[in-house]
């Protein structure tokens, strides 16, 4: 026998000794039936919580202009589009690149039709995907079925990843957990069985983890990791062969993510700085772990949450100290230092990123549903510190005690997932933890004001306006609430503010022109509609206003000029063409005028089906 071969043999024996439970007869049956069923149970638990979200909208949190807002724009992309592009196909964001996120939205606006329904729908899937992974993953770690099946139920329900679920924009976390975890364990099975199909298996899935999210570009180095602490040894020919893989996965991901995405935006930093102030995290992950109190929809440090993580983790520290001589001389002290360097991993890139507002509070400081991949990793270490306590019990007691903890937070996270059941549950909630967060404000006036309750609307954006006075964006779409409540100098003087505050503010310009134009100052008008269209070159509507403005004041040349830009950029804009038809008249194009009109009138417009009736005589 090879000496690679004796110590794979020897490492196989030191996995017998994982052994949570002396086993009898009965205990064998017990365990077999788990085995048969474990894919149900966790369905079963997933569906009894989470089945609910189907019926959810959105919560006016990034998912309003990745998918709602986005709508048209997902459901007439084709997938090539998300390569060599804009990975999110909105100029909302930059900076990042995640192009099968997108495909999986795409997908889902296709098929549904633009209901939301099916992106819930699809975020269960994925997410009972991860929770099959899970279980698999801790039995190559030779956890018993049972401890293996309690874990991850307990991973499954726990509510600090309900945003996993029942937030859209968290795809790219539930697709880099399936794609991460499949392409981990494909690369173990290559490690055993030295089966180059595993390999490739392996770097497909290692491919596309990294186009979910970035986070993935760390996959590699666990992957080393796991070779170097379980096999003694850095470079393996195993290692020596997947190096090539990894290396390709990188320069693809490299070349389309810089290519493509754009640089970061003002507000959003990467380096040491956000590292340092997001050291919290850590601790604040563990306890709400644990201890799942003062969970919050956006997150924000509290300095309770964070002494008790210290304390679990020092109580964790005492566990290792008092059973170092159990762990030490087998498999368990690998396995955690292992699930310990898991953790730091996956809890790293969340740490050393961060956005700065320009605002006098913090909107939020991290994101729960960044914690799946870390706390993978932790249950398993600490599965490993309480194995001397869990070895003394009967397996069945165990599962009872395993099941009971499970319902408890089933019934937790079946009540707290109602949260993110729409902008209101959600946005309120945040508020309700967050009073000073005046982003918090602005977003619940946005999702007031494409609902059409401008009073309430009107109320956030001035409350968010109270806490920050320089907040632009408030400013501005306070103005545009005014203008369409009919308080045309209202809304100027928000926008002069808003204005002054951000010269290059989208829709500030726009929207005072509209109010200009609303109070017969058809030249400010102008100017402000001229000066937007520099910010947004190919907005049809403004070039359609300005038209209007044009031929208020009576220039009708560059009132056509506008209404043919405007065409040009949307040839199914029928008032456009109804409203060049009027200009066509009165330049004396009476068949040009007609031909507009038809048009208008195929498109749907009333008007042009009366100017038709009226003024020719062919229609």
């Amino acid at each position: 026998m090879s000496k690679n071969k004796k110590n794979i043999k020897n490492n196989f024996e030191q996995k017998k000794e994982l052994k949570v439970t002396q086993l009898n007869s009965s205990e064998n049956k017990f365990i077999l039936k788990i085995e048969k069923t474990y894919f149900i149970i966790i369905l079963g638990f997933i569906v009894a919580v989470y089945l609910q979200v189907i019926n959810f909208t959105f919560t006016g949190f990034d998912d309003d202009f990745l998918i709602v807002n986005n709508m048209q724009n997902l459901m007439n992309a084709r997938f090539i589009d998300v390569f060599a592009g804009n990975s999110f196909l909105s100029d909302a964001v930059s900076g990042f690149y995640r192009p099968i996120q997108t495909i999986t939205f795409i997908t889902d606006a296709q098929i549904g039709s633009g209901a939301l329904w099916i992106f819930h729908l699809t975020n269960l899937i994925l997410f009972y995907l991860s929770s099959l992974l899970v279980y698999r993953l801790l039995r190559i770690f030779d956890f018993s079925s049972v401890i293996s099946l309690i874990a991850t139920l307990i991973l499954t329900v726990h509510p600090l990843f309900n945003l996993n679920v029942a937030w859209l924009p968290s795809r790219g976390d539930l697709l880099l957990a399936a794609f991460g975890l499949a392409s981990f364990i494909q690369f173990i099975t290559y490690l055993e069985k030295k089966k180059t199909i595993n390999l490739i298996f392996h770097f497909v899935l290692l491919l596309f983890a990294f186009l979910s999210k970035e986070t993935a570009i760390v996959l590699p180095l666990l992957m080393f990791s796991y070779s170097l602490i379980f096999r003694k040894k850095i470079f393996t020919k195993e290692i020596l062969t997947s190096i090539p893989f990894w290396v390709v996965a990188y320069l693809v991901w490299g070349y389309l993510r810089f290519t493509y995405s754009g640089s970061l935006p003002q507000n959003q930093i990467f380096g040491i700085i956000p590292f340092l102030e997001n050291l919290k995290t850590i601790p604040e992950y563990i306890s709400k772990f644990i201890l799942p109190i003062n969970l919050m929809s956006l997150p924000v440090f509290s300095w309770v949450t964070t002494i008790i993580g210290i304390v679990f983790i020092a109580i964790f520290i005492f566990l290792y100290i008092k059973n170092k001589n159990e762990i030490k001389n087998n498999l368990y002290s690998k396995i955690l230092l292992f699930e310990i360097f898991w953790f730091v991993l996956f809890v790293l890139p969340g740490m050393l990123y961060s956005r700065f507002y320009p605002k006098s509070e913090m909107f939020y400081h991290y994101l729960d549903h960044r914690a799946y991949l870390p706390m993978i990793g932790f249950i398993i270490a600490l599965l490993i510190l309480i194995n001397p306590i869990i070895q003394k019990i009967d397996t069945k007691k165990i599962f009872k005690f395993g099941i009971i903890i499970t319902v408890i937070l089933s019934l937790y996270s079946f009540l707290h997932v109602k949260t993110f059941a729409s902008p209101d549950t959600f946005l309120s909630d945040a508020i309700k933890d967050n009073p000073k967060a005046s982003v918090v404000y602005f977003l619940r006036g946005n999702f007031w004001k494409d609902s059409g309750d401008l009073e309430k609307a009107l109320n956030d954006y001035s409350r968010s306006i109270s806490i920050d006075k320089n907040y632009a964006e408030a400013y501005n779409n306070r103005g545009s609430i005014y203008g369409l409540l009919g308080e045309y100098q209202k809304s100027i003087e928000d926008l002069n503010k808003a204005i002054k505050l951000e010269p290059n503010i989208p829709d500030g310009y726009f929207n005072r022109a509209i109010a200009k134009d609303a109070l017969g100052d058809f030249k400010g008008a102008i100017i402000d509609f001229t000066e937007s269209l520099k910010i947004t070159p190919n907005d049809y509507l403004n070039y359609y206003l300005r038209a209007n403005c044009f031929s208020k004041f009576g220039d009708l040349q560059k009132s056509l000029e506008d209404y043919n830009k405007s065409i040009s950029l949307n040839p199914r804009f029928a008032d456009a063409y109804n409203n060049r038809g009027i200009v066509l008249y009165k330049l004396n194009e009476k068949n040009a005028a007609c031909s507009d009109w038809q048009t208008a009138t195929k498109l749907g417009s009333s008007q042009a089906k009366q100017m038709l009736e009226k003024y020719c005589s062919n229609p």
